[in-house]
Formats: structure tokens, C-alpha cells, sequence
């Protein structure tokens, strides 16, 4: 049975893939914990899949292990003045990517992830007020909020 990792990896130049922690600026993702086979898709790279004039996030982390596909869309950014409509444009777009690549049916556990410094307090609740949701398949699921130095393996563990 192919996994959701060996569709993505087939479908992009694996030079576009990242190991080892997830880095943009001053923010980053510890990838410490990775059950079973993964890939991280580097939306910035120069042969990234999405084009450097269209919307995306900044990575796609796809991780699989016997029975779930964990599906992670990111966006990272040190900036805390950054546009919120403008980070969920991104992951809608990564979202979206991942959708045309990883087919219905298998088992997946999908999870935005908006990954800043600290942010001030309306930031946050302007973030758990919109709650918008992103769409992966037949489900929608709210941007969840790390803070930047964050675990891989509590971005996968979040309900």
C-alpha cells in the first residue's frame, strides 16, 4: 500500500525537501519526534511546486506511521506584525497543495499550524475570534497557534 508520504515524495523534485528542523528566519520547528516515514516540502525553495508569484506556506510536513497520515501545513513567522488573513491565505494554499497530492481514503490527521514569537495579547484573541477554518478534504479544521522553538511532536499531538 503506498503511504501519503511516497505520493508526496513522487510528486515533487526532492530537492525541495527539508531534514532536520524547520527554519524561516528567526523562527523555527524542532522535528524531534517523527512516527515512522516523513517529508517536509520547502514551499521557498527555488523548484517548489508553487511558484514563487503564488500564495503558500512556508512548509508541508506529511508524516506517516501504520494507521494515521499526519498532514501539517506551516506557517512561520518572526514577524508579529504579520497579516492573520494573510498567514491563513498561506496555509489555505498549502492545505490545498496537499489535498491534490494525498488521494480520499486514507486515515489522515490534518493540522495548520500558525507558528510566532509571543504574540500580544489582541493578536491572540483576533486569532481565536475568526477561528477561521481550513479545509482538507471533507474536513475543516481551526489554525492552531505555536509559539516559535515548538516540538514537531506537539504540533502532531494537538486535539
Amino acid at each position: 500500500m503506498i503511504s501519503a508520504v511516497d505520493y508526496v515524495q513522487r510528486s515533487i523534485d526532492l530537492q525541495c525537501t527539508v531534514t532536520g528542523d524547520l527554519i524561516k528566519g528567526k523562527c523555527s520547528v524542532i522535528v524531534d519526534v517523527t512516527p515512522g516515514e516523513s517529508v517536509a516540502v520547502d514551499f521557498d525553495h527555488c523548484l517548489s511546486p508553487l511558484g514563487p508569484s503564488s500564495r503558500r506556506c512556508d512548509f508541508l510536513y506529511v508524516a506517516a506511521d501504520k494507521s494515521i497520515c499526519h498532514v501539517v501545513p506551516l506557517e512561520l513567522t518572526a514577524n508579529i506584525g504579520k497579516n492573520l488573513d494573510d498567514a491563513f491565505h498561506q496555509l489555505e494554499a498549502g492545505a490545498k497543495f496537499a489535498q491534490s497530492l494525498i488521494p480520499l481514503g486514507l486515515n489522515v490527521r490534518f493540522c495548520p499550524a500558525f507558528i510566532a514569537p509571543n504574540l500580544k495579547k489582541h493578536t491572540r484573541e483576533l486569532l481565536r475570534r475568526k477561528r477561521r477554518k481550513i479545509g482538507f478534504h471533507k474536513t475543516r479544521k481551526p489554525i492552531s497557534w505555536f509559539l516559535c522553538g515548538v516540538c514537531m511532536s506537539r504540533i502532531l499531538t494537538r486535539r
